[in-house]
């Protein structure tokens, strides 16, 4: 017989995204708020650019290369999404988000190890 699948839902609850929150240094604090705004992979966060970003269609394009499927996702824009969003505007040409006016590579380094 089959083994049933282990399924790992899990979401953060308000508190424990205040104290996230309140832990992380402030570039990353919209890093994190977007991954769980829309639920994406921390590369496909950290390495988003502009081009990928359709505010009209509030909507977000990871593309095939980026994604572990194969397949190209557009993902939907909540609220809390669009307003990170409008708020990085203009920090830089290209990357959405930025650290010290360069691209994030590892949004996850040191930051998350500290404690």
């Amino acid at each position: 017989m089959l083994e049933k699948p282990k399924r790992r839902e899990r979401w953060l609850t308000a508190d424990e995204k205040n104290r996230l929150f309140k832990e992380l240094p402030e570039h990353l604090i919209s890093i994190a708020a977007f991954a769980l705004a829309t639920g994406l992979r921390k590369a496909n966060v950290a390495g988003l650019q502009w081009l990928q970003v359709d505010i009209g269609r509030r909507t977000a394009w990871i593309y095939v290369d980026q994604t572990k499927s194969s397949r190209a996702i557009g993902v939907p824009l909540n609220e809390d999404a669009m307003s990170i969003i409008l708020s990085q505007r203009g920090k830089h040409k290209t990357n959405v988000f930025t650290y010290k006016d360069n691209s994030t590579k590892n949004p996850a380094g040191t930051a998350w190890k500290k404690h």
